[in-house]
């Protein structure tokens, strides 16, 4: 009861914040024991008996969000598995102190979901071990090549926030320019030469975009890093889905065959 009252409040703040929470799958009595045996714990110390999930569209939303909700409740830890993943899975928790009791918030974005639901499906038709790292070789490494493609992309993202740059000045700005003066603009503007560098260094588009070396390719440049973004986010959206994709017999002869 003390819990449903806990949780109820945590859903309440979040909601009031504009953000629309879903209430994660509770743990059953068998995963909690199996949890308190595997990480050798007391039924005291474990801070996810209760909980939520929050799905963000990227990093920028992510990051956003969970300064929000540190702000909204005072007495938080925050657990980051984005830098150090747990088996391959990335995402935010904070375990929140509401009514004296433990509440965890998790903060996944979309790609970050999809792995997870992924990871989470395999470890149901497979073997449970997969979740903690354990089952077929095989598949953990498809879910930490999967992981790896996340992290790629969100470094991008990451990066892509921190430029700060203002895309639509530095167009107008170029739109002046003329052509045969380019050149010597770049050699000449250190701020222009370095933003350029930035924009394919640090998004690591190497593959993608090579360094312009006319206006033009310069402003095309401008114009087709937010689209390659998209795209980015959109391929390992693909793969994870086409590696779903494998399960699906196993789901299928599940379905037909009950235990």
């Amino acid at each position: 009861m003390r819990f449903s009252a806990a949780y109820e409040l945590t859903l309440e703040t979040i909601r009031k914040l504009g953000e629309f929470p879903t209430g994660r799958v509770a743990k059953t009595t068998q995963s909690i024991s199996a949890k308190l045996r595997r990480e050798s714990l007391r039924l005291s110390q474990m801070q996810d008996i209760a909980g939520c999930r929050i799905i963000v569209p990227d990093i920028a939303a992510q990051n956003q969000l969970v300064a929000t909700l540190k702000s909204h409740f005072p007495l938080h830890t925050v657990f980051d598995r984005r830098e150090k993943p747990s088996h391959g899975y990335r995402a935010v928790h904070l375990v929140v102190q509401v009514l004296g009791l433990p509440v965890e918030i998790q903060v996944r974005t979309t790609l970050q979901q999809s792995w997870a639901e992924l990871c989470e499906k395999a470890a149901d038709l497979i073997d449970p071990e997969i979740k903690y790292g354990g089952g077929p070789d095989a598949w953990k490494r498809i879910l930490e090549v999967c992981s790896n493609a996340v992290s790629r992309h969100e470094k991008r993202e990451i990066a892509y926030s921190e430029l700060e740059i203002d895309f639509l000045a530095l167009e107008e700005l170029c739109s002046k320019i003329q052509p045969s003066e380019f050149s010597a603009l770049i050699h000449s503007n250190e701020i222009l030469r370095n933003t350029i560098e930035e924009m394919i260094d640090k998004l690591d588009l190497k593959d993608e975009l090579q360094k312009p070396r006319t206006l033009g390719q310069f402003l095309m440049c401008l114009r087709r890093l937010s689209k390659l973004l998209e795209s980015s986010r959109t391929k390992v959206s693909e793969k994870l889905s086409q590696i779903g994709d494998l399960l699906k017999p196993l789901e299928k002869s599940r379905t037909e065959n009950p235990q």
